[in-house]
């Protein structure tokens, strides 16, 4: 029961980090193209 909480927080923050990232190269293009 442990195992499985722990998969699934890392599979939130790994989702999250993913998502941060995106963002930033989102930003990091449009600051480009500006």
């Amino acid at each position: 029961m442990g195992t499985l909480r722990t998969c699934k927080v890392f599979a939130l923050h790994s989702t999250v980090r993913h998502f941060f990232l995106c963002l930033t190269v989102l930003l990091f293009a449009l600051c480009c193209k500006l």
